[in-house]
């Protein structure tokens, strides 16, 4: 999970450019996501992935 110390994800204007993803991470993720059968998205991050 991606949170900043304020408690948020996203920028007040929705932005997430903060996110810096780099291989090492990205792999990680990968590994992590093919282990679970389940994953749970807020409504905006699911309307960004369905596209």
């Amino acid at each position: 999970m991606h949170i900043s110390l304020d408690g948020f994800v996203a920028g007040p204007k929705g932005e997430i450019n903060w996110i810096k993803v780099d291989d090492e991470i990205f792999n990680y993720v990968g590994v992590r996501i093919s282990k679970g059968d389940t994953a749970l998205y807020g409504r905006i991050t699911y309307q960004m992935m369905e596209n």
